[in-house]
């Protein structure tokens, strides 16, 4: 009956009306909160986007995806938006949800279809620009609003392993209990290459170059109907990396992909590793190229892989495979109780085990000294 009702959906998303937020003759403040996703796979995405707006049904990134996906042999074809709206207190209802390019996708994937979604208030600043971010896992799953910084600034939708029913928590609440994974600048304004590694796929071109600014250099792709690579254009940043946007009528849409350049220092690293899934995983494996790290290094390095160890979509998967082969490479025995602990088959997915596994051979048993596992 479940996956009925996420196929029957589907199939009916294409029929709803939607409904434009800002009221005709209105002309008072404005402000504009954009979707996210993180894409798992060519074939899953985790969307996070405005469902409605004071009641009422509206364009979001997921009816976007799900039109630009259509034909497409089963690929997912995410695709970003936009939502201007009344610089005043508003109701939205926030959802977070596994996407699949294909209804076969629910069936086969029937553990692992998390779904969110709980109404909130939210007053906007004017001209103020928002991003719509979350969560989504076996644990817990969360929807909740950012501002340009990337901290929470709006009641986060929350639902956790065992419960059918969401939660409306407070920012502060939700922050104070999940210290592992959620953090605050504090209304520090975060520099540019915190910023930069912290970008999100679905962030529009207009909410990017309000954090980094303008690119040093722009190079556009085609890109390939054979191999179904997506036309794009790639931002060059020389000094923090490279972003790739959706094409949109010949120019830059909405974030793809971010790929960093790489620096040494521990400060820089811990940046970079707030990153997830494609951002993450490139990341992982550029310092596994590295031949010696710092041992305050690999315990940024430890605390990612921590930190992300629940994590389901392939890429983060992969990406903290790649991690701890750093730890490996490095030979450090302060991080054997990690991998030890990470060596569970019943726990932990069996890509991270497996890597745990082969990676513990490189390291001596000890209890000196050792990592804390709640970093």
């Amino acid at each position: 009956m479940k996956y009925s009702f996420i196929i029957l959906s589907l199939l009916l998303s294409g029929c709803v009306t939607t409904h434009n937020p800002i009221p005709e003759g209105y002309t008072g403040p404005l402000s504009t909160i954009d979707d996210s996703f993180k894409i798992s796979s060519s074939q899953t995405a985790g969307m996070f986007y405005i469902q409605k707006v004071n009641g009422k049904d509206v364009v979001n990134a997921y009816t976007k995806s799900y039109s630009a996906s259509s034909g497409q042999n089963g690929a997912l074809n995410t695709q970003g938006y936009s939502h201007r709206l009344p610089a005043v207190k508003t109701k939205l209802l926030l959802s977070g949800e596994i996407m699949h390019g294909a209804p076969v996708g629910y069936l086969f994937n029937s553990d692992a279809n998390y779904v969110v979604s709980g109404e909130i208030e939210f007053l906007p600043e004017v001209n103020k620009h928002y991003l719509v971010s979350g969560e989504l896992n076996k644990q817990r799953s969360a929807v909740w609003i950012e501002d340009i910084n990337g901290d929470i600034v709006s009641q986060v939708v929350v639902l956790s392993e065992g419960n059918t029913t969401p939660t409306i928590e407070s920012t502060n609440s939700f922050i104070a209990k999940n210290t592992d994974t959620t953090r605050s600048s504090h209304g520090v304004k975060k520099d540019k290459l915190a910023l930069f590694s912290n970008i999100k796929g679905g962030e529009s071109l207009d909410l990017v170059l309000a954090k980094i600014g303008e690119p040093d250099s722009i190079v556009y792709d085609k890109g390939n109907f054979f191999t179904m690579r997506r036309s794009h254009f790639e931002y060059v940043y020389n000094e923090l990396g490279k972003i790739q946007f959706t094409e949109r009528d010949k120019q830059a849409g909405y974030v793809l992909r971010v790929f960093p350049n790489i620096f040494d220092g521990s400060t820089q690293l811990t940046n970079q590793l707030e990153s997830s899934g494609l951002t993450l995983q490139h990341i992982a494996k550029e310092y596994y190229k590295r031949d010696e790290l710092s041992e305050l290094e690999l315990d940024k390095v430890a605390s990612a892989i921590w930190k992300n160890r629940y994590q389901e979509d392939s890429y983060t998967i992969d990406a903290v495979a790649w991690l701890i082969k750093v730890i490996g490479k490095q030979g450090n025995n302060r991080y054997y109780s990690l991998l030890n602990t990470l060596n569970d088959k019943n726990e932990y997915d069996s890509k991270i085990v497996r890597y745990a596994k082969s990676n513990l051979e490189q390291l001596e048993p000890s209890s000196v000294n050792q990592f804390n596992l709640r970093h």
